[in-house]
């Protein structure tokens, strides 16, 4: 990846990361121990996201082939993978939920991506044709998979209610609470 292409993922301000980066990528010994403070510092996170999130780098790499030099196409789809997110309530799930949702931003991104240049190619073969439609199945299968999966997940994650209804008759209670019963009595109905 360029400079450029990171420029929208690391704010000016911290750009000299990217240098950094850059120079412990050529093995610069400086720079790997330069890195390593930065890794552990106030800039974790932000490096994190940037360089060490593959699927970060996936989404960006998708967003590069889709739009290769139209920035302007790359910020508006980041800002609708943004809202998406939020929508699926990214923010306040657990770990494994936002893994699951960012899976689903970046199927739903390259399976509507297949249906657009499917849709732009104009006449093809018969084998293009095919390979084409074979490719969105592919996809559709891979986003409804991730859908699928983080409902799983969240069904999983809800509270188990159990409702136990006891009713007691007052003769009941009574003997009861005159003979002592081991766990085996309360258990065997015969006693």
């Amino acid at each position: 990846m360029t400079h450029n292409q990171n420029a929208t993922v690391i704010p000016k301000d911290t750009s000299f990361l990217w240098d950094i980066v850059q120079k412990a990528n050529e093995g610069d010994p400086d720079a790997i121990a330069k890195l390593c403070d930065e890794l552990n510092g106030s800039n974790a996170e932000l490096l994190i996201s940037a360089c060490g999130d593959i699927s970060h780098q996936a989404l960006m790499s998708l967003l590069e082939a889709m739009y290769s030099q139209q920035e302007g196409f790359k910020l508006a789809a980041l800002k609708s993978m943004k809202q998406l997110r939020e929508d699926l309530g990214w923010k306040n799930s657990p770990r494994i939920e936002q893994m699951l949702i960012e899976r689903i931003v970046l199927a739903w991104q390259y399976l509507h991506w297949a249906e657009m240049t499917n849709n732009q190619a104009g006449k093809c073969s018969l084998s293009q044709a095919k390979y084409n439609e074979e490719r969105i199945d592919r996809a559709n299968k891979r986003y409804l998979s991730a859908t699928r999966m983080l409902a799983t997940v969240r069904k999983m994650a809800l509270p188990l209610r159990i409702d136990v209804k006891a009713e007691v008759t007052v003769a009941e209670s009574k003997s009861s609470a005159m003979v002592p019963r081991s766990r085996f009595d309360l258990v065997n109905s015969t006693n």
